[in-house]
């Protein structure tokens, strides 16, 4: 299988290395190389490019359950919980029939909402909530001189 590399420097990843351009590299060890999170981060920023990815990464992950006997719903609610995007939360659960996935985004949802709210908060509590006048009575004091 051919993996297009297109970073300047060479990447060694799971005893693999990677030179920029193709690379011809075995399926079951593209397998290994998506369940690592250093290997997916640089396929998310595009500079790596895997042919069937979604079916590679799919097949690995269940692999990888079948192989050390996971919970898929455990393995749901981990990505879950290592998002902090709301519209990444919805969209995992928008077809959920789990309970428990479910019941764990509606948690991190709101979660991920009061931490909004709180910076919110704080923001709007400070020196930033509203414009001041800078004057001598709140602190603020200015002198020009211009020379000629």
């Amino acid at each position: 299988m051919i993996v297009h590399y297109s970073d300047a420097r060479p990447l060694i990843c799971e005893g693999v290395r990677l030179i920029p351009g193709k690379n011809d590299v075995k399926e079951a060890v593209v397998k290994k190389l998506l369940l690592n999170p250093l290997f997916r981060y640089r396929i998310d920023k595009g500079l790596i490019i895997v042919p069937k990815m979604q079916e590679l990464l799919e097949a690995a992950e269940s692999e990888a359950m079948a192989k050390e006997k996971i919970d898929p719903d455990q393995v749901k609610i981990n990505k879950i919980e290592n998002h902090i995007s709301q519209e990444a939360i919805q969209q995992m659960t928008k077809k959920e029939k789990s309970s428990k996935v479910i019941e764990a985004a509606e948690e991190k949802l709101e979660k991920l909402k009061q931490a909004e709210s709180e910076l919110d908060r704080k923001f709007n509590a400070g020196k930033y909530a509203e414009a001041v006048e800078p004057t001598a009575e709140n602190g603020f004091t200015a002198s020009v001189s211009m020379r000629a």
